[in-house]
């Protein structure tokens, strides 16, 4: 089971919880980057953290859809399915 405290690369070289990557998701945080390249890198980073937790599958159903649909677009990876 995912704890929100996980961490996660953030894109950039850090490093962000579960629970930020959620909430860069949602909306109700804005990714973080000084350039609209390390936001995007970041913005990605949090899908990927929500994939390989596990945490897109068990969230609401958005979730589950907006990361296959990243993993359908060769975005992110689904390193489970291997």
């Amino acid at each position: 089971m995912t704890s929100y405290d996980d961490q996660w690369p953030d894109g950039n070289g850090g490093m962000m919880s579960t629970f930020q990557a959620v909430m860069i998701a949602e909306g109700a945080v804005p990714p973080e980057g000084a350039t609209v390249d390390e936001r995007q890198r970041n913005y990605v980073a949090c899908w990927q953290a929500l994939i390989d937790s596990g945490a897109a599958w068990s969230l609401q159903g958005h979730f589950g859809r907006v990361a296959r649909d990243l993993i359908g677009q060769g975005i992110c990876t689904d390193n489970a399915a291997g």
